[in-house]
């Protein structure tokens, strides 16, 4: 079992930045089962989308949810919920990506009027709503489901899939953290 003080080193450790950074804080809202680390307190409201990470009590192991799980189910119902998370170095696999994909979307794949598909990469998938329109371009939604954590990311329209696939490590600052409409 751990305590606060560890939990704070754990998610220091893990978000690469102090607490009280200017830039982006963060802090860590108790509950029952452990610790949830609030990157969106500056903000106002419940923020959905935001990684929702958590250092659990009794291990000190970190549990990672997709962003389409709001914070305060994840306070209010994490044993019900814990295994929509990914514990560290879990990576999600194609089915776990379309499942977020759908419910983003609110469509199947085979839609006959807005058809889609993933179009996997090293960090993730990419949702592809245009592959039926023929090659690359930009103006596209650059939506990406994130394969360590489930995270889905918006790029700006003026980026190309292909810049955002070839090129994601240069061009993942430029995106925001999506929340699909809740469940």
């Amino acid at each position: 079992m751990i305590d606060e003080t560890r939990a704070r080193a754990i998610a220091t450790a893990i978000l690469g930045r102090p607490s009280d950074d200017r830039k982006w804080p963060w802090n860590l809202i108790a509950f029952p089962e452990g610790w949830l680390i609030d990157e969106t307190s500056h903000l106002p409201g419940d923020y959905a989308g935001a990684l929702g990470q958590v250092v659990e009590k009794d291990t000190g192991r970190i549990r990672i949810f997709p962003s389409y799980v709001p914070t305060y189910r994840i306070l209010t119902n994490y044993q019900t919920l814990a295994g929509e998370g990914y514990t560290e170095g879990t990576v999600i696999d194609a089915d776990k990506a379309r499942t977020i994909a759908f419910t983003l979307l609110g469509r199947p794949e085979t839609d006959p009027d807005r058809p889609w598909r993933l179009r996997e990469f090293r960090e993730g998938w990419i949702i592809d709503e245009n592959g039926h329109l023929g090659a690359d371009f930009v103006g596209s939604l650059g939506r990406v489901i994130e394969k360590s954590s489930g995270r889905i990311l918006s790029f700006p329209s003026r980026i190309p899939t292909d810049r955002i696939i070839g090129e994601y490590d240069a061009v993942v600052g430029t995106a925001k953290v999506v929340a699909p409409p809740r469940r």
